[in-house]
C-alpha cells in the first residue's frame, strides 16, 4: 500500500459536503412530518423485499414487526400510506396478479405467488422487473388472447 493512503484520514471523519448536510436535514424534516396524517401513523413498506413471496407475506401477514398491508388498509384506508403511494401501487399490481392466477387456475394464492417467483427466478429478474414489466406483459397477453378469441 502506498504511504499516502496511510496518512490520509478515514473518509467517515471528513466533514460533510454542503449538499450532504442539507440532504440530511431534509431527510430529518420529512421523517418528522410523516409521523401522522389525519392522526394516522405513516408506515413505510419494507424496502428489503426481494422475492414475490416477500411481497406476498408483507401484504398478507406483515414483515419486520409491522402489520400486514391488508390490516393497515382495513384499519386506516389509504391514510397510512401517504408517503409511500408509489411502493404501494407497484406492489399491488403484483398482488393483483397473484390473486388473478389463483382464481383463474383454482390455486391457493401462496401457490400462485410461488409460480410467479419461479418465473422470476427462471428469467433471472429483479423484483422490480416483476411489477414494472412482467405484470404489464401478462395483462397485454391476456387482452390480446381475449380479443382474438372474441
Amino acid at each position: 500500500m502506498p504511504f499516502y493512503f496511510a496518512l490520509a484520514p478515514a473518509p467517515e471523519s471528513w466533514p460533510p459536503l454542503p449538499n450532504q448536510a442539507a440532504a440530511g436535514l431534509a431527510v430529518q424534516a420529512k421523517a418528522s412530518l410523516s409521523k401522522a396524517y389525519n392522526g394516522v401513523p405513516q408506515l413505510q413498506m419494507d424496502r428489503t423485499v426481494s422475492t414475490v413471496l416477500d411481497v406476498w407475506f408483507e401484504w398478507t401477514e406483515g414483515r419486520g414487526g409491522k402489520p400486514s398491508i391488508l390490516d393497515l388498509n382495513q384499519k386506516y384506508g389509504s391514510d397510512w400510506r401517504q408517503d409511500d403511494k408509489n411502493a404501494y401501487s407497484r406492489r399491488k399490481k403484483l398482488i393483483d396478479e397473484v390473486n388473478y392466477i389463483a382464481t383463474a387456475q383454482l390455486r391457493d394464492p401462496m401457490e400462485a405467488a410461488q409460480l410467479i417467483e419461479n418465473d422470476r427466478l427462471a428469467g433471472n429478474h429483479h423484483i422490480n422487473y416483476m411489477w414494472e414489466t412482467w405484470v404489464k406483459d401478462r395483462r397485454k397477453a391476456r387482452e390480446k388472447e381475449a380479443a382474438s378469441g372474441a
